[in-house]
């Protein structure tokens, strides 16, 4: 199975990576997960934003778009969902994924690579008042 979800940090991250040829029952499987996550952050930590690291470097092909949004659409009715840093180096699912997040409304920013994004996401964690090194 190509995808693998953990806790990054415990209630305010998730990391989420995917690889190979990912179908619409894995978009499924992915957004049940998202979703048992955004559930235990706002039990376990009620106050906060948690995050999604998701890379799709290793990717090869995804869902056609319109079944991919609609298996996302139970992640998309929790408030407390907070920016997604997407990994890729694919220029049309960047696209696609920036097409996506507008369209849901979704946060989301983009990088080529892994260190990039969790500079970034290091970066809102401080400014949220987050100490990163005491999570981890």
């Amino acid at each position: 199975m190509p995808l693998h979800v953990e806790w990054y940090i415990p209630y305010r991250v998730t990391d989420a990576r995917v690889w190979g040829v990912f179908t619409v029952e894995e978009v499924q499987q992915m957004s049940d997960i998202f979703v048992k996550y955004l559930t235990e952050a706002s039990i376990h930590a009620p106050n906060t934003t948690p995050h999604i690291i998701f890379d799709s470097t290793e990717n090869i092909s995804m869902p056609p778009i319109y079944r991919m949004m609609t298996q996302a659409l139970p992640v998309l009715r929790f408030k407390n969902r907070g920016i997604m840093f997407h990994i890729t180096k694919n220029n049309t699912m960047r696209s696609l994924m920036e097409l996506t997040a507008h369209v849901t409304k979704f946060k989301l920013r983009t990088f080529a690579t892994r260190e990039e994004a969790i500079r970034a996401l290091e970066a809102v964690l401080i400014a949220e008042g987050l100490n990163i090194n005491q999570n981890k």
